[in-house]
Parts: structure tokens; sequence; C-alpha cells
């Protein structure tokens, strides 16, 4: 598989009329169709707010972006890769060198230091050599400030810092793609904030395409670009 960057003008990722619907007893005993006919194209640089109440789709239509799940109907490409065409291990290299993931719950692991916690995405994937990978972690931990905690473990953090560990740990294979599903959701609204200027920065330091998930306007109006997730479609936000 080529993983050759697109042409500077191309999407990094491209939605077309995808349509997710659920069989009866697939959500909790709840089918029908939850996104009809998505458009979106997701360039370089870009930052993204995707906002709507709870069970809108917000979390599916990120999860079909990254290629976790599969539209009923439409295509994605991801990187100039038709997904549909590829392969499951496919799949999972494509993710593994052009996402990061960051979700409402941290998911460190409580036995593993916070370098241990952020080297784990490297380690699973073997992009680079160990020696790189350390050195890149160690650089994430020092331009935001976290270098002291590097050989702590969860249990000794804050839920802010464990939400910043989970957004290093997103960056550490340096992807060209961050997707970030309602990650300020369990944090209060000065420490939310925080986070957010957190992954703005990283954003425009790294050169990254952001879209953020999330029920909150006031996050949504960090992004460059607001999206509403309505019945289905999406909708700009005024």
């Amino acid at each position: 598989m080529n993983t050759n960057p697109p042409p500077p003008d191309a999407p990094l990722i491209e939605m077309r009329d995808v349509v997710k619907t659920y069989s009866t007893g697939d959500l909790d005993g709840a089918g029908g169709t939850v996104l009809a006919g998505i458009n979106l194209r997701v360039l370089s640089g870009d930052s993204i707010a995707i906002t709507g109440p709870s069970g809108s789709g917000k979390s599916t239509l990120l999860h079909l972006m990254g290629g976790l799940d599969e539209p009923s109907m439409g295509t994605i490409t991801l990187r100039g890769h038709l997904l549909k065409n590829l392969t499951e291990d496919q799949r999972s290299r494509l993710r593994g060198h052009e996402i990061g993931f960051v979700f409402q719950s941290h998911h460190l692991l409580p036995q593993c230091t916070v370098l241990e916690n952020i080297l784990l995405p490297a380690a699973i994937n073997d992009l680079a050599s160990p020696a790189a990978l350390t050195e890149r972690a160690h650089h994430l931990l020092d331009r935001t400030g976290l270098e002291q905690l590097a050989h702590r473990f969860p249990s000794e953090l804050s839920g802010g810092e464990r939400q910043r560990v989970a957004v290093l740990r997103a960056l550490i294979n340096s992807p060209s793609i961050l997707l970030a599903d309602e990650p300020t959701g369990a944090l209060d609204a000065d420490t939310a904030q925080s986070l957010v200027d957190l992954l703005r920065d990283l954003q425009q330091a790294e050169n990254l395409a952001l879209v953020l998930v999330t029920h909150a306007p006031a996050i949504a109006h960090n992004m460059a670009r607001q999206w509403s997730l309505n019945q289905g479609h999406l909708e700009i936000r005024s």
C-alpha cells in the first residue's frame, strides 16, 4: 500500500454521500438511519468542530472518518485511499500512519508510566526506531510542560493531566489528522478550555488537521469551521 502524501490540494479525508443505518437491536434496541448522506472534506491544516445533541451520530461520524467503522452507503477516502477497497490490516496500518485518536476517557494503562503510555501506539505500529520515538515523546512532554511527569503513573495525575497525556499519545506517530471525540466531556470548564488550547497549539505546531466532536458550543467556537449534526445531516453553524 502506497502511503505517499496526496497532492497539496487533495483532501486528507473525503466523505461522499455517506449513510449509516443500524438494524433494530444494534443500538440498545433502536434502529434507523443515523447519518443520511454526509459530504465532508477535511484539508491539511483544517480545524473543524462537529456539534450536536447526545445520540445524534457524532461519534459514529468520527469512527467512520477514522476507518473504525464502515458506512452503509457512500464512500470515504483517507489520504487518497478508498477505505472500502482496503483489507482490515491495510486500514489498520493506514490509521497507524495517518490518524491520532483522542477520546472522552483517557484510556491510559494504569500499570504503565506516562512515557510508556505515550509510546504505546508507536510500539504497536513499529513505524520508527525506539530511540527516535523516545526522543519525540520527550520533546512532546517538554513542549507541553509535562516532562516532570514522564515517570509517574496515571493514578498520580489529575484528570486534566491524564487527558493531556492522551493527546500526546495520539501524536507520537506524527499523524496528519487528529480526531477528538468529546475530549473535554469529563473536565471542568477551565480545564476543558486549557485542553482545547493545547490541541490548537499542537495542531498548528504539527501542521495537523483537527476534527473535534463536542456538545459544548464554547468548545466548538475554538475551531475555524463549525458544523452541526442534525437528524443525520451536517449543517454549517452560523
